[in-house]
């Protein structure tokens, strides 16, 4: 299993993020870049745009840090169509 590619840029946006939830939710800083690797190969989605949506709807809803399985979920209902059938007016 490889590593996404968007870990190979030093500003990603995704890595950021993950940072930044390790913060709000008082998780272990990342002392390496290993375990954020495994962290976003065990997320499985190489589509970092896809990624941080995902990240960015746990800080509006998480109450903890995320395991790659929340994200994961969360990536697959993000790709649901809405089942909203509200009219526009």
């Amino acid at each position: 299993m490889n590593a996404p590619e968007f870990l190979n840029s030093p500003r990603s946006k995704a890595m950021g993020l993950l940072t930044s939830c390790s913060e709000i939710f008082g998780h272990a800083a990342f002392t390496s870049a290993k375990p954020m690797q495994l962290f976003f190969m065990a997320v499985g989605c190489d589509d970092e745009a896809v990624v941080v949506q995902a990240l960015f709807e746990w800080l509006k809803t998480g109450r903890r840090f995320p395991a790659p399985a929340d994200i994961r979920e969360l990536i697959a209902e993000l790709a649901q169509p809405s089942t909203s059938t509200k009219e526009v007016e």
